[in-house]
């Protein structure tokens, strides 16, 4: 994996290089993205890190915090959140770039001043206490990505994390999103965290069914992002409340900086990435997922142009091939002999 994760940064970095988009001006990067006088950020958004796509989880209109999954991440605290290009927020803490992580999959994002926080279309603005969570109780997550909600029970929870059992899957791309407790009747009773996980469970000979992982965004967990959560069905463990829980920060003064264009972005993520190879350091399953999945797609594009090129440059000589079979009487087309 680590070979081929080489490989594809150096051949990303050459298409940068040769498209010439490796290095973009100042000029180029201001004026290539509009920037729009008012913005808003609701759950559900899809939102832009590096060149990575999440969902928004929760939105906290008091404190103009929005939450995501933390996986969502790549760098250090300060790392851009942005919504269509423009920039809309900043993260609180690193990203979770342990690919093996279990827990503490959620980041909070400070919106900026003149980033409206808008709302919980979902959930609502009520958050489910984490405390009162038992197995069984009715769980519907968002799946941006397959444009529907789909919904399970939980099977316990610990540690800030809450394990749901659904017939339905989330994939990707609905990381970050928001899952919400509902009543019998489909309402919801309150918004419980943010997508983090989900894996397929086959258990012949019962049909296949999928497991999540939905991450508060209040209590923390009491064990390291790798260790796995003690679930329990009833009355969860954790070790208090985030510092950067909904409701604990102030709403930043701070106005927002320019939009980045994706291949400014482009750029500057596989600089991070070219950066941390060199060094040896490890690479999130993320970045590493970025980098094999956008190897891939230019590989096959190059491919595509190719076959096209020699097509465009086959052409004529066919052309010319098939202008002379037609002069050719029909005997002789076909190789036919007169008796």
């Amino acid at each position: 994996m680590q070979r081929a994760t080489r490989l594809g940064v150096v051949t990303l970095a050459t298409t940068l290089a040769l498209a010439g988009m490796a290095a973009p001006s100042n000029a180029t990067t201001l004026s290539s993205v509009r920037f729009t006088p008012s913005i808003v950020v609701n759950q559900g958004d899809v939102v832009e890190v590096g060149i990575a796509k999440c969902q928004v989880g929760y939105v906290d209109a008091v404190s103009k915090t929005a939450y995501v999954a933390r996986h969502c991440f790549t760098q250090g605290p300060g790392e851009l959140l942005y919504k269509n290009s423009q920039a809309v927020g900043f993260s609180t803490r690193a990203g979770l770039i342990d690919a093996r992580f279990k827990n503490d999959d959620v980041m909070a994002v400070r919106l900026y001043a003149d980033v409206t926080a808008g709302q919980n279309p979902f959930s609502g603005d009520t958050i489910a206490d984490y405390d009162s969570l038992e197995s069984g109780m009715k769980v519907c997550a968002n799946s941006v990505r397959q444009r529907k909600v789909v919904c399970g029970h939980t099977q316990g929870a610990g540690d800030g994390v809450i394990k749901v059992e659904a017939d339905e899957t989330l994939i990707r791309g609905d990381s970050g999103g928001p899952a919400w407790l509902v009543d019998a009747a489909g309402n919801s009773l309150g918004f419980v965290g943010v997508i983090s996980q989900t894996s397929t469970v086959e258990a012949p000979p019962s049909k296949t069914w999928y497991e999540w992982k939905v991450t508060s965004v209040t209590n923390k967990s009491c064990k390291a992002s790798t260790e796995v959560p003690t679930y329990l069905t009833a009355k969860p463990g954790s070790c208090g409340i985030h510092d950067d829980a909904p409701g604990r920060l102030s709403p930043l003064t701070q106005m927002r900086p320019p939009g980045q264009p994706w291949t400014r972005r482009v750029a500057d993520e596989f600089e991070v990435l070219s950066s941390k190879i060199k060094s040896g350091d490890p690479l999130s399953r993320q970045q590493e997922d970025m980098v094999l999945g956008l190897t891939l797609s230019i590989v096959i594009g190059l491919a595509g142009l190719g076959v096209y090129g020699a097509y465009l440059l086959g052409e004529p000589v066919i052309a010319r091939f098939v202008d002379g079979l037609k002069r050719l009487p029909v005997t002789e087309q076909f190789g036919w002999k007169e008796d």
